[in-house]
């Protein structure tokens, strides 16, 4: 099989992924594994692996690769009302600009979420480290609980170079209070 995601979104790169899609179904549920690649000199790579058995969908392994970048991650989505999910994964050298037409970038990171999407809401954490933005310095942490109308339980800190930014607090609600401090 052959993709090109370009076709997905105009600012990724052109490319031409090859390899396997491999569908297995049975009276215990079915599965997917999908293993694309190109030969090019980044070694682009996208693999996931997902299940599902019964009301449940389990992401055990999902790897996006280009270079010496790779996003790693697995979670799972339950099909009874909320719709319940989780995901965790980590970013190593990550590189958006390896994909397309994005700043140049060395994400090294770990983020986790969970909540529930028929009333779409999620607490997030995520922590950066050894990271560059533009071949500046990149580094933090933060937990937040957003929804479709309303971000709360903010405790976010970044620091790009010498620039820093703090957010603490909620916004949307009537008497929230979203503090944020540039320095």
């Amino acid at each position: 099989m052959r993709l090109d995601p370009q076709g997905l979104h105009s600012k990724l790169r052109p490319l031409k992924l090859a390899g396997d899609i491999k569908l297995d179904a049975n009276d215990a549920g079915q599965q997917i594994i999908v293993d694309l690649h190109t030969t090019s000199l980044r070694g682009y790579r996208l693999r996931l692996d997902a299940l599902r058995r019964e009301q449940r969908i389990e992401l055990r392994e999902i790897r996006v690769a280009a270079g010496n970048g790779r996003l790693n991650a697995n979670g799972s989505l339950h099909l009874d009302n909320p719709l319940p999910f989780q995901v965790s994964g980590q970013l190593h050298d990550f590189n958006p600009a390896d994909f397309g037409e994005f700043p140049a970038a060395r994400v090294n990171a770990e983020f986790s979420s969970a909540g529930q999407l028929s009333e779409p809401q999620a607490r997030v954490e995520f922590s950066l480290g050894h990271s560059e933005f533009r071949k500046q310095a990149l580094a933090g942490h933060g937990t937040l609980r957003v929804s479709d109308r309303r971000l709360w339980d903010a405790d976010v800190a970044l620091k790009l170079a010498r620039n820093t930014l703090n957010v603490r607090g909620a916004l949307g609600a009537s008497n929230d209070r979203l503090d944020v401090q540039i320095d």
